[in-house]
């Protein structure tokens, strides 16, 4: 239940912030972000995250905790392909237009902590699941020429990394 969540949340970040820990990270940018080309019952989903969000940073802030919040490079469905069909957007476009949302939505974050270099596996479902759109070094830095101006504009913080064992030379530490 909702009240479970926020009490273990609650648990959580004073037991971190008691070790001297200053940040915490939360799964997922995709469920912070809402849409009004997702279907309905995707938007009334969301919704309830974002309400859930904002007390879960809420209790982070009340302990002095900056928020960053993870995403892989990019998340998808077929509401999301439809709308970058039918508005020959790109996917760096698309992930900017989800930041400055977020940024709006949530001020209080600090920033965001992007993956590159994996996806979803074919036996995961889910409402958002990822797909390697990055696989080459001049993706990732064109990539980043995009957004970065973003997060300066928000003063928030990007934090680019890698996976372990990822996908091409792009996804290996």
């Amino acid at each position: 239940t909702r009240q479970e969540i926020t009490t273990r949340f609650e648990r959580y970040v004073s037991r971190v912030a008691t070790f001297g820990y200053d940040s915490v990270s939360i799964d997922d940018l995709a469920r912070l972000v809402n849409f009004d080309f997702y279907n309905a019952d995707l938007q009334l989903l969301i919704a309830d995250y974002i309400a859930l969000y904002k007390e879960l940073f809420s209790i982070a802030q009340a302990h002095d905790l900056k928020i960053f919040v993870n995403t892989d490079y990019l998340f998808f469905n077929d509401d999301i392909q439809t709308y970058m069909d039918a508005h020959d957007l790109s996917a760096e476009s698309f992930f900017e237009m989800v930041l400055a949302r977020a940024f709006t939505t949530f001020p209080e974050l600090s920033g965001i902590i992007l993956r590159i270099g994996e996806k979803d596996g074919q036996d995961v479902s889910g409402h958002f699941l990822s797909k390697l759109t990055l696989r080459i070094p001049k993706q990732a830095n064109a990539l980043l020429t995009h957004i970065l101006p973003l997060f300066e504009k928000h003063n928030k913080l990007l934090v680019f990394r890698t996976w372990t064992v990822g996908a091409y030379k792009i996804g290996d530490l």
